[in-house]
């Protein structure tokens, strides 16, 4: 049996956070260790998807560039331990320092490509405490998951990119000048979420739409009768899903604003700062 299905790109994010929830090593982790969300609309459905809350939104790319939330409400990041939740943004050294090798650290992407590399957008110093706390997440050998949709895919290979693009290494930008920092985890994105939840197979035939199709992706589901069922009621079930993330989250960043001003700037020229009026 073969169905075809079409998943914006917020649908996209909340069928991964269905797979991610039964992922072994977070089932594992969740029961008995320690989970680490880093805050971010893909990571935001995986909360919700776990815990029922979801998480604030921070910094976005939308059509005026690269900004950040106007308000700053809400954790961003969280931890979860033995049914327990608790923000992280103002103790990362604590929280990171207690993960072991059997605890998972989850966090979303900014683009990835077809070798499974992946790598966050940062707009400020070192991606801010999380983007500074990865080195020692990937020394000390706890298990991270990138959750990204294929939206975020890029053709030939990320590394490439690396050497090109800086935070310092623009001279102008709409919305802050951003920098690339690598990942090194499992990626995860819709496609292993299907293939995850089901015995099927899985795999893409479009990209892109219009109507709110922008960046979705269409996929077939080959099976038997009732595996490729149970991805038809999982679908019906996210199909209409919007963006995940604390409501007040979502508007960006305004003039005047001092948590704007402080951590992204929304145009960014010959290194000075100002926001749009």
């Amino acid at each position: 049996m073969r169905i075809q299905i079409s998943l914006t790109v917020s649908e996209s994010k909340r069928l991964i956070a269905k797979g991610i929830k039964y992922l072994p090593v977070v089932t594992k982790a969740l029961k008995g260790g320690r989970v680490i969300l880093k805050g971010g609309t893909t990571t935001s459905a995986i909360s919700e998807e776990i815990c029922n809350q979801p998480l604030r939104l921070s910094g976005r790319f939308v059509p005026e560039g690269a900004l950040t939330a106007r308000d700053k409400v809400g954790p961003h990041s969280i931890l979860i331990e033995r049914g327990n939740v608790k923000g992280i943004d103002d103790s990362w050294d604590e929280a990171i320092s207690k993960l072991q090798a059997d605890d998972v650290f989850i966090t979303g992407a900014n683009v990835i490509d077809a070798f499974g590399n992946a790598a966050l957008a940062i707009g400020v110093r070192g991606g801010g405490p999380p983007g500074k706390s990865l080195s020692s997440i990937f020394g000390e050998g706890v298990k991270v998951i990138i959750a990204a949709g294929t939206e975020k895919m890029i053709s030939g290979d990320l590394h490439h990119l690396f050497p090109k693009v800086g935070r310092k290494c623009v001279d102008s930008s709409y919305g802050a000048a951003v920098g690339l920092l690598p990942l090194l985890g499992n990626l995860f994105t819709e496609i292993d979420s299907i293939t995850l939840l089901a015995k099927v197979d899985c795999f893409i035939i479009a990209k892109g739409g219009m109507g709110g199709m922008e960046g979705g992706t269409t996929v077939v589901i080959e099976g038997e009768p009732g595996e490729v069922e149970k991805i038809d009621q999982i679908y019906q079930g996210v199909k209409g899903s919007g963006i995940s993330g604390i409501p007040g989250s979502l508007p960006n960043c305004e003039s005047p604003n001092p948590y704007c001003n402080e951590h992204m700037a929304c145009i960014y020229k010959k290194g000075k700062k100002t926001c749009f009026k």
